[in-house]
């Protein structure tokens, strides 16, 4: 199994292109953040490879997305950090965990 991991400091904008299309079909939209926050994102990309006669490659992807709560780095990314020692823990990867300076 091949997998990659890439932490993202960002902040989530929340747009949904394709709103009231199908009206008046329409299915109501409840997005499970918050647009006023920030937020850290850990992005993990991974494949299963088949192997020999079941040749086949299934790429996938799983996006965490973790919210910062605190004024400095110390405290808005410590549930995150906290995440990513658990991934580290279970998989027995190394993962750099985010800056908690300034």
């Amino acid at each position: 199994m091949d997998i990659k991991l890439q932490i993202l400091n960002t902040s989530v904008w929340v747009r949904d292109v394709y709103r009231m299309v199908g009206f008046p079909n329409v299915i109501r939209t409840k997005y499970l953040v918050n647009p006023d926050l920030k937020y850290n994102t850990i992005d993990i990309h991974y494949a299963y490879v088949g192997s020999n006669e079941a040749v086949q490659k299934s790429e996938k992807d799983i996006t965490i997305v973790v919210p910062k709560v605190g004024d400095n780095n110390q405290t808005s990314n410590k549930l995150t950090n906290n995440i990513i020692t658990a991934i580290n823990t279970a998989t027995g990867l190394t993962i750099t965990a985010l800056d908690v300076s300034a």
